[in-house]
């Protein structure tokens, strides 16, 4: 965990939802994994007074780049939307735990926000498994197409049918034949009921789901404790200190 100043290299509108912005990282801050977030400060403003949690999208190694992706739906995203290169951002991280798999499958499932993350655990993740992209969306408008890549392809859903299946993610899973969840890992970011519903689905046929849980995280370091969740097994959780990521069987839903 580190704090440091860093630089605006890209802010890039995708789509007129999603953007992504890129900046400089030494390799001195460590290797930010799929996963993992950074708590994020404007300068020069105290609107928002405390930090916002961006999850990494990427990380470009040979050119010591740093990726987050983000949807403009509030004050700090607005703000954010308005920066361009060469202007200074304060961050704290990589914070937190990262996305794995020990199976041969993996179905990585992406909704809304929680596209960045779910394209940084395929990218790492796709030599080394046979790895399906899922994400979902609510109309064909909202898709950042430029953000996918060829070695990726990803399955697309959108709740109006403008693009790819008609339907959300969980819908597409349960269409596919049973024996594709054989030795597989479930990952996924996105909306509370879609994770929830993605817990259920994975018990059904009997996967591992890891899921990167989205809470108000304002410190990152486990102090606040803004971001408890409960356990099934009747502990707590600090979504930003044990997690973000946790198996979905211990994650209470209700």
């Amino acid at each position: 965990m580190n704090d440091a100043s860093v630089t605006i290299v890209q802010n890039t509108e995708h789509s007129p939802t999603f953007r992504e912005l890129s900046f400089t990282w030494d390799a001195s801050l460590g290797r930010p994994r799929a996963g993992q977030f950074l708590e994020l400060r404007l300068p020069g403003t105290t609107a928002p007074l405390l930090r916002r949690p961006f999850a990494f999208s990427a990380y470009d190694e040979e050119n010591q780049t740093a990726s987050f992706v983000y949807e403009v739906r509030g004050t700090t995203t607005q703000l954010l939307s308005t920066m361009e290169p060469g202007m200074p951002l304060q961050i704290l991280g990589p914070l937190g735990n990262m996305f794995h798999a020990k199976t041969k499958g993996v179905i990585a499932v992406g909704g809304g926000i929680g596209l960045g993350p779910i394209l940084y655990a395929a990218h790492q993740l796709s030599p080394h498994h046979d790895l399906t992209l899922v994400t979902g969306y609510r109309s064909q408008e909202s898709i950042p197409y430029s953000l996918y890549t060829p070695s990726c392809p990803p399955s697309i859903c959108t709740d109006d049918g403008s693009a790819g299946v008609k339907g959300n993610v969980v819908e597409y899973l349960e269409s596919l034949p049973q024996e594709r969840f054989r030795d597989t890992t479930i990952l996924a970011c996105g909306p509370h009921p879609m994770l929830a519903a993605l817990a259920s689905f994975s018990n059904a046929v009997g996967c591992t789901c890891l899921v990167s849980m989205e809470e108000m995280m304002a410190c990152g370091i486990g102090a606040c404790m803004g971001c408890v969740i409960d356990r099934t097994d009747g502990t707590k959780a600090r979504v930003c200190k044990e997690g973000p990521i946790f198996n979905s069987g211990e994650v209470v839903w209700t």
